[in-house]
């Protein structure tokens, strides 16, 4: 059973936008979600598109700031949500427990966002809010573990790089690089402070993923990507890729991201 929200609006005095929740199961979508590729302003205020698509800035496109030390944004861009006001569907799951190798147990909670809306700042702040964090793995076991939660195919995003090639982007997870941090893969850090003790990139010449040009992760492409997520591979797939930390982000033309994962470290009422 799984929390469906939606927005709603009728008959109340002030007129706004409400957001309802109501216990439901939600249909199940084999489909891959796949969304035209887009673009972003950089920096220096240079547009940067996907040469197969993209020609000229959509309208209403933002400049993501760094993060600071903390997973913040240096200059407050997004909108932080509540639980309660978030302006798209979302569907929370039964917390699943894991004992780690210090004999805690710890819970995981997958969330689904069907049509994006939430990028890596609001997810990280959403999680805070539910007494977790966006999770953090310490292990092949664990890591392992938190794959198995999102391999359907609705928590994945594909990208279209043309020639038939598809590289999919999973759930958000916990880790990103500060402000100053060295590119691509230096400074990476997990949000609760803990070593990153544990990696699991994806890299060229595993037996997933793109085959037909090199792609090592973290590649930081066109300088944006500081956080991390599930991805960069052709099918569902346990390794970690650079996402940009605006994706996903409600109202631009930003690719979605369709989930991220709460840890906790006592079991949580849902």
């Amino acid at each position: 059973m799984n929390k469906n929200c939606f927005l709603a609006t009728g008959a109340t005095l002030t007129g706004l936008l409400l957001t309802a929740c109501v216990e439901t199961t939600m249909p199940s979508d084999d489909s891959e979600h796949v969304n035209p590729p887009m673009g972003y302003e950089n920096e220096q205020g240079e547009w940067v598109g996907d040469d197969h698509h993209i020609e000229g800035p959509p309208p209403n496109i933002v400049v993501f700031p760094e993060l600071d030390i903390n997973g913040n944004e240096l200059k407050a861009v997004s909108t932080i949500y509540a639980w309660d006001n978030l302006p798209v569907n979302y569907e929370r799951n039964k917390p699943a427990a894991f004992k780690l190798p210090n004999g805690e147990t710890h819970w995981y909670e997958t969330v689904y966002l069907p049509k994006g809306g939430v990028n890596w700042v609001q997810a990280k702040a959403l999680a805070e809010q539910a007494g977790g964090h966006l999770v953090t793995v310490h292990s092949e076991e664990e890591n392992t573990f938190v794959f198995e939660l999102i391999t359907h195919p609705k928590y994945w995003y594909a990208f279209d790089h043309g020639d038939n090639l598809f590289v999919l982007s999973g759930p958000f997870l916990g880790g990103f690089q500060a402000e100053g941090a060295r590119e691509p893969d230096g400074g990476w850090q997990w949000v609760t402070g803990e070593p990153m003790d544990f990696i699991k990139w994806q890299k060229e010449g595993l037996d997933i993923g793109i085959k037909s040009k090199p792609d090592n992760q973290p590649n930081n492409s066109r300088d944006s990507q500081h956080v991390m997520a599930y991805g960069e591979v052709d099918v569902p797939a346990p390794y970690w890729t650079d996402v940009p930390h605006g994706m996903g982000t409600f109202d631009t033309p930003l690719p979605p991201a369709h989930g991220f994962i709460i840890e906790y470290s006592e079991q949580p009422s849902l």
